[in-house]
């Protein structure tokens, strides 16, 4: 199924039913239509095949190896028609094995796709197999399984391994969600007592059975994926029983830090935020408007700037209604008369199930602000029948709450002075009153006032980010942990539930129930049983969290009383604490400011951004940072030409040595080849770049290796170490390049001068809207935008 849309958005959390409504009974006559019209433009392509099957019980193996003609189009797994299908779809589970080289390296060196794809495959029945291969032309095979215990053994090792490096590939390559992979390869892995394919490398190390602190820190996809391969694992099997008490925190070193004794200028409303909050100020109204429709320009993921991908779960969108707040025309016009100061503060960031945030105002006036935030919840509340409003008195004070039963609208309303608080979580009301009276405010801590001595107000930044240390202490603490492996185990159960029936709709079993899927080893035994008292329920709405209601809007995980924890639960709390200790020692504040200056047209801005991590001296992340070179004023001067260059001042050659590089100019010839745009020559040829060095230390001699001959006139020579770079030496510069006549360019310009400020890294990328370079960027992003589009499509494969 290819889209024709430019991309496909999946809601997963939003619609619990999709995998349901997804049923798939059309899917083998979908793919044999959409392959038939492939095949007029594609008749050209023929292939070889030859296949084998073994019987086993309950299900026999087998294998089908296509050899491509020579003039077969790209790389068999790139392209989504090359698949098998079996007319009565008694072929299950059907994988690629994966290729040894990998298409970068193909691409860099030149070397042509392969053209010999394996297809392993598990059957059902003892009967021939018709089989339809699309290579991508179709062509029809019959298969008569044999019996030999020995090739069946040795077929069913290469059918697993291929499923596990499938599931390898997928988990570091896929644009959509990969909760199908992610589950047959854990089912399998159990049932066939075989172990659990690792994750790939990460950053030169492999991650830990739970994935890496960080991981489990944000709460991102890919600890979501290591909570559902852990479920069905069965290593939550033994979770039943609650009666260890919570671990105590870790107790962080106190920062060292130099606060200015004249005091520091902070703005009155961080006085009203609580020092474990998260702190995202705007300054004004205005601003806080540009950054809702900056956000909402790329789907609320700013990464979508970069790279832009097939999942849109509008969770900043869903926030905004969940606490009715919501922004009209008036408002968007009155706004700035009646509003001081706008903040967005919160306990944690998790939106994709329901987050502790809120929005914090400082009125202008008071009267027309309430009006007008009263108005919006009256509004919202008239879209839900169902909800209710109540008056609760919290922290001596009193506060609106309207709810609705299924936690679409959950919202406090707490006004302090000239200070309102719409937020999901009870919890954030209590400590905003605390932080009113003074009991730990962000405003008074130090580190934030040494953040805002270097950051300070007078800047006028557009946006202020500020990340106490004692933030990331909250979401590290056992609380939330622990509260937050239940909640995503829930999310997860219901996810693998609605997979494991489709499964057993594929093997041709009966299977439905939690109880008739367990006994067929769908499910791991004691599947869905917890210790918290909480159930799963299946409804005609979808399923929800008997305790912590729908996924999408649980309630808030500060919201949530933890008494007694599991011996699973303690253990592995235990585990991220000592990778934390591990790896980070301790948390360290982290700062970060936007600067937005329009153009005079107002069609283009110009934004600059800035991270400070301070002090990260005191962490144990700092070791890699250990190496650089002190910070320095001298700079290499920039190279006219060049659309990307970087230079680092590094320390751990002895003395300091800056290491520099650019991407010059240039309009490498592309052709559409498969859906992908290619250079016509290989990668190391249409690449013009260079790296250098000065002074020029003695590891680079020996790591590109020695000229094969003497330098020529103008100082150039070919290395015979990495890659045969030419080389040129200018005085104290030493300069590498795939093209002498890079080195020919950018030699002459090479020169150190002074800079305004004194850094240990440089990074500058170009405007590259007048660049030759814009086109191979343009193909870049056609490529991106393809995967992007065809990701949903490949997510509907993967559930059929």
């Amino acid at each position: 199924m290819h889209p024709a849309t430019r991309r496909n958005d999946l809601t997963w959390h939003n619609q619990p039913k999709c995998v349901r409504l997804l049923s798939i009974r059309f899917w083998h006559g979908a793919f044999a239509v959409v392959a038939a019209i492939t095949l007029a433009w594609t008749a050209d392509i023929r292939a070889a095949i030859h296949a084998e099957a073994y019987c086993g019980e309950p299900f026999g193996v087998g294998r089908i190896t296509v050899s491509l003609s020579p003039d077969a189009r790209g790389a068999p797994w790139d392209d989504d028609r090359v698949a098998v299908v079996e007319h009565q779809g008694r072929i299950i589970y059907p994988v690629m094995k994966n290729q040894p080289v990998r298409r970068m390296v193909r691409q860099f060196l030149g070397i042509g796709g392969p053209r010999q794809v394996d297809f392993y495959f598990i059957f059902r029945g003892d009967e021939p197999l018709d089989v339809a291969v699309y290579s991508p032309a179709v062509e029809h095979v019959t298969v008569s399984p044999k019996k030999s215990a020995k090739e069946f053994g040795k077929l069913l090792d290469d059918w697993w391994d291929a499923t596990a490096d499938r599931y390898r590939q997928v988990y570091r390559e896929t644009e959509f969600p990969i909760v199908v992979q992610n589950y047959l390869t854990a089912n399998w892995a159990r049932r066939l007592r075989r172990d659990m394919p690792q994750p790939p490398m990460y950053l030169l190390r492999r991650q830990s059975v739970g994935g890496s602190w960080i991981s489990q820190l944000v709460a991102n996809e890919a600890y979501q994926t290591a909570i559902e391969r852990d479920i069905v694992l069965g290593r939550f099997s033994d979770n039943l029983v609650a009666g260890v008490s919570l671990p105590e925190p870790l107790s962080p070193q106190p920062l060292q830090l130099a606060i200015p004794a004249s005091g520091v200028e902070v703005e009155p409303i961080a006085a009203r935020v609580p020092h474990e909050c998260f702190y995202f100020r705007f300054g004004d109204f205005p601003n806080y408007l540009w950054f809702r429709d900056f956000l909402r320009k790329w789907q609320g993921d700013l990464g979508n700037m970069l790279v832009e991908r097939s999942i849109d779960r509008q969770t900043s969108e869903r926030f905004q209604r969940q606490i009715a707040v919501g922004e009209s025309k008036l408002a968007r016009v009155m706004g700035p008369a009646v509003i001081e100061d706008v903040a967005i503060i919160g306990f944690d960031g998790y939106l994709r199930d329901g987050a502790a945030m809120g929005i914090l105002f400082q009125a202008k006036n008071n009267f027309l602000l309430s009006n007008n935030l009263n108005t919006q919840r009256r509004k919202v509340m008239a879209n839900h029948p169902d909800s209710t409003e109540e008056n609760l008195s919290i922290a001596d004070h009193e506060v609106s709450y309207i709810a609705s039963p299924d936690g679409r609208l959950r919202s406090y309303y707490a006004v302090d002075g000239d200070y309102h608080l719409v937020t999901t979580s009870r919890r954030l009301v209590e400590r905003f009153f605390e932080a009113g009276n003074g009991d730990a405010p962000l405003a008074a801590s130090e580190e934030f006032q040494h953040a805002r001595s270097e950051m300070p107000i007078t800047r006028g930044d557009t946006v202020f980010l500020y990340l106490p240390a004692a933030f990331f202490e909250n979401l590290a603490s056992p609380h939330y942990r622990v509260e937050l492996d239940r909640r995503l185990r829930s999310v997860g159960e219901m996810r693998i539930l609605q997979i494991a029936r489709l499964a057993a709709r594929a093997e041709g079993n009966p299977a439905q129930s939690i109880d008739e899927l367990e006994a067929a080893e769908f499910l791991p035994r004691n599947f869905a049983e917890r210790a918290d008292g909480s159930r799963l329920l299946e409804t005609e709405a979808g399923s929800r969290d008997s305790l912590r209601g729908l996924p999408g809007w649980f309630i808030p995980v500060a919201d949530m009383t933890i008494d007694k924890i599991t011996p699973v639960e303690a253990h592995r709390f235990l585990e991220f604490q000592q990778d934390l200790q591990r790896e980070a020692g301790q948390f360290v504040p982290v700062a970060a400011a936007l600067r937005r200056d329009a153009s005079d047209d107002g069609t283009m801005d110009h934004i600059a951004a800035e991270v400070r991590i301070a002090p990260y001296s005191q962490t144990r992340l700092a070791h890699w940072a250990e190496r650089l070179g002190p910070a320095e004023t001298l700079r290499v001067a920039p190279i006219p030409g060049d659309v990307v260059s970087a230079e680092v001042i590094w320390g751990g050659l002895g003395k300091p040595v800056h290491l520099f590089g650019g991407l010059r100019d240039s309009q490498p010839p592309l052709i559409i080849r498969q859906g992908e745009a290619r250079p016509t020559t290989p990668l190391w040829q249409s690449v013009r770049g260079y790296v250098g060095t000065w002074p020029r230390p003695h590891l680079f001699d020996r790591l590109f290796g020695e000229p094969t001959e003497p330098f020529d006139d103008d100082g150039v020579a070919r290395g015979n170490g990495l890659f045969d770079l030419w080389q040129r030496r200018l005085d104290d510069f030493f300069l590498f390049s795939l093209q002498r006549d890079v080195l020919m360019e950018v030699g002459p310009q090479l020169a150190m001068v002074e800079a305004e400020r004194a850094v240990q890294l440089r990074f500058r990328i170009a405007d590259l809207s007048d660049k030759q370079i814009e086109t191979t960027i343009s193909g870049l992003g056609y490529m991106q935008s393809r995967a992007t589009s065809a990701s949903g499509s490949r997510f509907m494969n993967s559930l059929a």
